[in-house]
């Protein structure tokens, strides 16, 4: 609640603790909804900073584009740190996304880094 405004941000398990910072998913995938064909930001486990963020996409512009249209648009924290690609986004029996599928999938090296 803010000013009698209710903002629902999304799951509190589903944000992404980056160097102390809790990062919602949501708005990096906001930011580059217009750069690929579909994407799901998520959290992977690093000692360093708690989680690096993740950014899985279809169909992305260049990388180097990528970092440059996302820093103008987040603030630097908020930038993903990986960025991969897939052909398809997988969901789950309930056809929902799962953050943590996505990171396991990853940890298996499932996707291609750009």
């Amino acid at each position: 609640m803010k000013k009698n405004h209710l903002f629902l941000l999304g799951r509190k398990a589903d944000l992404i603790d980056h160097g102390g910072n809790k990062v919602d998913p949501l708005e990096i995938e906001t930011a580059a909804s217009d750069l690929c064909q579909k994407c799901f930001a998520f959290g992977v486990e690093y000692q360093v900073y708690g989680q690096k963020i993740a950014l899985l996409m279809i169909k992305p512009i260049t990388k180097k584009q990528l970092q440059k249209k996302l820093a103008q648009r987040l603030e630097k924290f908020k930038c993903p740190n990986i960025y991969l690609v897939t052909n398809e986004i997988p969901l789950t029996s309930n056809l929902k996304i799962s953050r943590s599928q996505l990171a396991q999938a990853y940890r298996n090296g499932e996707y291609d880094e750009i």
